[in-house]
């Protein structure tokens, strides 16, 4: 489900990288000196780079703001008002991913759940589907949690960083095949792209928490001594090695944008297909539950006032 705006009528994706160990140099500037493009480019690799950097340690990788996901059952014309498709939407918001880029949604995205259900190949909706799955559901306005186990599809949501090239400018040719009419992008927008990832394993992981949970340490000169030793070990090796392709953490599929942030679990009740190579039938209430989705198992960046209220300050 590719994001752009509306006033955009092609996108071209870029590779947008954040080499850490060349965003550690800065451009150093002298009367006299001749620019070049990569002069240009090590400017903004340092400042994106420094900035995502702070960006992953303090404040770490999740949802900073709304992409609530959605699901709107397919309702028939009524009264004037007209019929609408089954939906899958993704609420606009603001997230961190684990590289420490911004990944910004700002317009509501919406898939037809039907149509996307019958693009699917038979055999990927098979391996997908797992009998007596079990799934969170959350009460909107109690926030009470239950446990609700159906047969069904599983998909997860997830939100990954899309550079993409905006406009056209004239530009020297590069290579023997620009030799007329040559042109660069004019700007990159930081843009944001959403994927619907089918699990085939019978329990796919869900994202981990990297901070332990402390608070069952009475004693708060233990409680604070736990909570620095966690800080000695939360440097990341690998981040230096390859942070543009980290090692994937668990919930995420193997060829997968390992940077890519999980948003939510999706449980698309269905029944065992027909016959061979057919897709599994869907089920719709009152035969079972409704697509039920887990938003609250995504990681969070929390804001300062979120956990001065939390600890009520």
């Amino acid at each position: 489900m590719a994001v752009q705006d509306s006033d955009e009528k092609l996108w071209l994706s870029v590779s947008e990288k954040l080499e850490q160990d060349e965003a550690l140099d800065r451009a150093f500037y002298a009367t006299g000196v001749l620019l070049a493009e990569d002069d240009f480019n090590a400017e903004q690799r340092y400042h994106r780079g420094r900035l995502a950097r702070a960006l992953a340690y303090l404040h770490g990788t999740g949802t900073v703001a709304g992409l609530e996901v959605e699901y709107q059952p397919k309702t028939p014309a009524a009264g004037g008002n007209p019929a609408k498709d089954e939906m899958i939407s993704i609420k606009p918001g603001l997230a961190i991913d684990r590289v420490g880029r911004l990944v910004e949604l700002r317009t509501e995205r919406c898939l037809r759940l039907e149509r996307w259900y019958e693009s699917q190949k038979p055999d990927q909706l098979v391996s997908a589907r797992h009998a007596g799955f079990t799934i969170k559901s959350y009460d909107k306005t109690t926030c009470a949690v239950t446990e609700v186990t159906q047969d069904g599809v599983v998909v997860d949501v997830f939100l990954n960083f899309e550079a993409c090239e905006r406009g056209k400018t004239p530009a020297f040719a590069q290579g023997p095949f620009d030799a007329l009419n040559a042109v660069q992008p004019n700007r990159l927008r930081d843009g944001a792209d959403v994927n619907m990832v089918l699990r085939k394993e019978a329990t796919p992981p869900l994202p981990k928490d990297l901070w332990p949970d402390l608070e069952s340490i009475a004693d708060p000169v233990a409680r604070k001594c736990s909570l620095q030793q966690v800080i000695f070990s939360a440097w990341d090796h690998n981040s230096n090695e390859d942070p543009q392709n980290p090692q994937p953490p668990g919930e995420h599929v193997k060829g997968t944008d390992a940077t890519a942030i999980f948003l939510a679990r999706i449980l698309i009740p269905a029944a065992p297909p027909p016959a061979n190579g057919e897709r599994p039938t869907r089920l719709f209430p009152p035969a079972s539950s409704a697509v039920i989705i887990d938003n609250h198992s995504r990681l969070f960046a929390y804001t300062a006032r979120a956990l001065a209220k939390r600890i009520g300050l």
